[in-house]
Formats: structure tokens, C-alpha cells, sequence
């Protein structure tokens, strides 16, 4: 007997100063490699205009809970299961949409790692765990050309088994809209659970299901089903947000030659920031062009650095920069 799979065919008060060097080839962007180019990255200037009330927030939020009746400690039969395919070529996963700055404290779903299980045999001797990327949206569909984050979850390794797989992120997102695409590794072949029927009939809560195909560059969104819970801690009260808007920027970056106000810094009471930056108007170039791992720096009545960071050019014109900072108060 077979299971059966279904592939989808579709910041504060004074001045914050940031600044980028060259990346050191053994420190690359988690997920991926390093890639110089022509430009060296610059100075980048943020200026805070807006700081709410200090008290921490520890409210644990559900953001985006699609698990139905199952809970995390559910085990399901992988046999009379449906879902939506996972591998290299095809990453999918559920939007979610913040209304103020977040720390994503859980990313989890109900997952299989295993291509094909003939007359109950998996055929799958070994497989890597499942990855999620944090992905913004572009134009209702997940951003081929940002990865905002990326994380290993947890691997049962039991192919006949559909699990609770999970992380335990540390990381901050502003206000916005994003997708959470689950990857596989290497050549493994998974699926993100919408049924099941062992133990109990069950049927997954109801997601908007991007879907990101990396070879071709394009992405869609469509309704759809998906056992997915994402939990994290208001930092309502704790925040420092910094965004360009009312005609007014209060974020200014610069990359090279390139300049843009269209930034937005986002720091959280436990100390985590999220930098990014857009650009637009730039001259086309024939292919993408991806920078990874450069040493970003920041001062905020502190001096902070990381190489959480990446620059992504498009054919296009336009260019976006971030800079992911974790646990510095």
C-alpha cells in the first residue's frame, strides 16, 4: 500500500549606525554560501523616531495555528495521509501575518521525510531534517529572491510515522506579512500533512499554502490546508521600531553607490533586531546577484555585529538588504 502525497502545481532614541565589510568564507549566511561581487557595502544610517514603553512583553501569541484537533504530541500512520510535497525544487508552506514587532519563539508542523513506502517498506534508508525558510511576501507570493531566515527543525526519522517537527526560533520579525517554506534536504522527498486517518479521521485547519519553485525564480499562493502552528512573544511594550513613512524616512541605507529611505529597524525587548532595507530604480543586470555573510555592524548605546546578513539584486532593478541580530540588549 502506498500513501499517497498531493503536489501542488501552482530603533531608538539617538542615532543607530550599521555598516558592512566583506564576508569571511567560513562564516557564511546559514542556508547558503558566500557570493562576493563588484560593490562593498557601506555605512548605514538609522534614525529612530519611534519608542514605546519599556516593560518587556512575554505574552506568547498563537500566530498561525492550523493543527486542528491533532496536538504536538500526536502521532499519525503515514498510510491514508495526503499532503503537499516538499523537495529542493518545490519548498511549501503557510503565510502568516504579524500586526506588531515578534519574536517567533516555535515554528512547527506535522511532517514526512520519505519519497516512497511500497507494501509498507520505506524506500528511504536515509534522510536529512526538513528546513523552514522565512520568506516576505511579493505580490500575494512568497519573495523568490529573500530569505529573511532559515532553520533546521527537529527528525523523527521514522518514515512510517507523520510527527510533530519543530524549532525552537529565536528571531524577530516586524509588522508585514511572510510565508514559512518548509525545504528538504539534498535529494530527500517530504510532505506537509493536510489528512489523516489513523489514529482519528483528521483533516488540517485551513492556510493560505505558498509554494516556491527555486529553479525557475517563481512563486504562488493559493488556499489551502496545512498542520502548522507558529507561536511567539508580543514584544508589545518592549519594541523600538524604526520605518520609513508619512513622508518623513527615518531609516537611510546605503550599499556601494546605492542609496534608499525604504528601510524599517525592529528591536525587541529580548535584544533581537531585524534590519532591512529596499532598493529600487537600480540599472538591470542579467542574473541575480546574491551577497551573503558580510559583517554587519550596529550601535545602538552599544556596539553590536553580525553576519546574519544578505544583499539580493534582481534582474529587475530592485535590491533588498538584511541584517539579522540576536540576543543584544
Amino acid at each position: 500500500m502506498k500513501r499517497r502525497i498531493i503536489v501542488l502545481a501552482a530603533a531608538l532614541i539617538g542615532v543607530t549606525s550599521l555598516g558592512c565589510e566583506s564576508p569571511q568564507p567560513t562564516e557564511p549566511l546559514s542556508g547558503g554560501s558566500s557570493s562576493l561581487g563588484p560593490d562593498r557595502p557601506t555605512v548605514l544610517d538609522s534614525h529612530a523616531s519611534v519608542v514605546v514603553s519599556r516593560t518587556s512583553g512575554t505574552e506568547v501569541v498563537s500566530i498561525l495555528d492550523g493543527l486542528g484537533a491533532a496536538t504536538p504530541s500526536t502521532h499519525f500512520s503515514v498510510f491514508g495521509t495526503a499532503g503537499s510535497a516538499i523537495f529542493s525544487l518545490q519548498l511549501t508552506g503557510p503565510e502568516f501575518v504579524l500586526t506588531e514587532p515578534t519574536d517567533i519563539i516555535e515554528i512547527g508542523a506535522f511532517l514526512n521525510n520519505c519519497e516512497v513506502i511500497l507494501f509498507g517498506v520505506p524506500q528511504c534508508p536515509t534522510t536529512m531534517p526538513l528546513t523552514v525558510q522565512i520568506r516576505p511576501v511579493l505580490n500575494g507570493s512568497p519573495d523568490p529572491g529573500v530569505v529573511l531566515a532559515s532553520f533546521t527543525l527537529s527528525h523523527d526519522d521514522n518514515p512510517l510515522v507523520i510527527s510533530y517537527e519543530s524549532v525552537a526560533a529565536n528571531f524577530t520579525l516586524g509588522p508585514g506579512s511572510y510565508f514559512a517554506l518548509f525545504n528538504a534536504q539534498g535529494s530527500d522527498v517530504g510532505f506537509l500533512l493536510s489528512e489523516a486517518t489513523d489514529p482519528f479521521n483528521y483533516q488540517a485547519g485551513p492556510i493560505n499554502l505558498g509554494i516556491l519553485f527555486p529553479s525557475t525564480g517563481t512563486s504562488a499562493a493559493s488556499p489551502g490546508r496545512g498542520a502548522v502552528r507558529i507561536l511567539g512573544t508580543s514584544t508589545r511594550g518592549g519594541s523600538v521600531v524604526s520605518n520609513s513613512g508619512e513622508g518623513k524616512p527615518d531609516v537611510s541605507c546605503s550599499f556601494g553607490q546605492f542609496t534608499t529611505t525604504q528601510g524599517t529597524a525592529v528591536r525587541s525587548a529580548s535584544g533581537n533586531a531585524l534590519l532591512g532595507c529596499r532598493f529600487s530604480g537600480l540599472e538591470p543586470i542579467p542574473a541575480q546577484e546574491t551577497l551573503r555573510g558580510w559583517l554587519c555592524t550596529i550601535s545602538q548605546g552599544g556596539f553590536s555585529e553580525t553576519r546574519q546578513s544578505q544583499w539580493v539584486r534582481s534582474p529587475s532593478g530592485s535590491a533588498s538588504l538584511t541584517c539579522q541580530f540576536k540576543g543584544k540588549p
